[in-house]
């Protein structure tokens, strides 16, 4: 009786133990044995654990073999693959979220994915703390193709933000069907080549618009190439609504500073008895900005005034760089 009673706490000791381990279904496998064999399962389970130690240490001795036979840059290039965001491929900066399996996924995509892209269970809370700890002592390298740029402790996401590796579709893909798409540090040369006649490489520039009253519909697109930034400047007209709307966009890399410009555009008439202007500016958003719901409208029949007897529209557009804020 007590001998059954024993084997049985051992047998829910030896249950536990295994659970913590993953081992339910040998365990219970061992007891099956036992049974069939009329032998003690407290010997049996003897013999597993003990077996079971000595694969543990042989496994502890393999994989201390194997991280002493690989150089520093192989296992700093080990850890960085547990760094990779499973959905955009791209290394997780801290906070590095993880699911409840521990998958981890960085902090754009854990805000987009409803689940874990990994195992699809349920996303946590929780972060993985040991791999924010030892992110600053590691090297990263830049996630533009062909950028050189290696650095430390947030240097590469800084980096990032301006690099002149970053690709970027040509600004008339749409209007002119060009496919380009390249880093932006060849988009000037691509622009002066192939699209000059719609290209300003200066920071300001008088555009005309002829025909402006008689036209049914009128659109066109300009570039304006300045302060290193490439600007998107988008006129749109028709007799059929009773504005005319304009946008203008930084596409640049720049995005340290990419907030750090405004326009103007400046309608005038010298023809008049009294000179007569009408002068808008503000802010250039980025790209991704909402661009049909920032644009900027005037009423068409007050730029009627503005247009000489030859229906022809003249204007300025000008970019400017506000300063740095310490000088403000």
């Amino acid at each position: 009786m007590k001998q059954n009673i024993l084997e049985h706490a051992i047998c829910s000791l030896a249950y536990l133990i295994a659970l913590s381990f993953s081992l339910c279904d040998e365990v219970f496998k061992l007891l099956i044995i036992s049974r069939m064999e009329k032998s003690s399962f407290t010997a049996t389970v003897g013999k597993f654990f003990c077996n079971f130690n000595r694969k543990e240490e042989t496994k502890k001795c393999q994989n201390e073999q194997a991280i002493k036979s690989v150089d520093a840059d192989d296992f700093e290039q080990f850890l960085l693959r547990e760094y990779e965001c499973p959905v955009c491929i791209n290394y997780a900066v801290p906070p590095i979220f993880m699911c409840i399996c521990s998958h981890i996924i960085c902090v754009t995509c854990w805000q987009k994915c409803p689940t874990c892209p990994t195992c699809r269970t349920e996303k946590s809370p929780s972060r993985a703390f040991a791999l924010e700890k030892i992110y600053p002592l590691l090297t990263f390298p830049c996630k533009y193709n062909s950028c050189p740029f290696v650095g430390k402790d947030g240097t590469t996401v800084e980096h990032q933000l301006n690099c002149d590796y970053m690709p970027l579709r040509c600004p008339f893909d749409e209007n002119f069907n060009c496919h380009w798409l390249g880093p932006y540090r060849e988009a000037k040369d691509h622009l002066a080549k192939h699209h000059s006649d719609n290209v300003y490489f200066d920071s300001s520039a008088t555009l005309v618009n002829r025909r402006f009253r008689e036209s049914v519909e009128n659109r066109f697109l300009m570039v304006f190439y300045a302060y290193g930034n490439i600007f998107r400047f988008k006129w749109e007209y028709s007799l059929l609504k009773p504005v005319v709307k304009f946008t203008i966009r930084n596409l640049g890399c720049r995005q340290s500073d990419i907030s750090n410009y405004t326009y103007e555009v400046k309608f005038t008439n010298n023809s008049l008895r009294r000179l007569k202007s009408i002068r808008m500016a503000g802010d250039i958003p980025s790209i991704a900005d909402n661009e049909t719901r920032e644009f900027n409208a005037l009423l068409s029949e007050l730029l009627y005034t503005f247009s000489k007897k030859n229906n022809t529209l003249t204007y300025t557009v000008s970019i400017h760089r506000n300063p740095p804020k310490d000088h403000v």
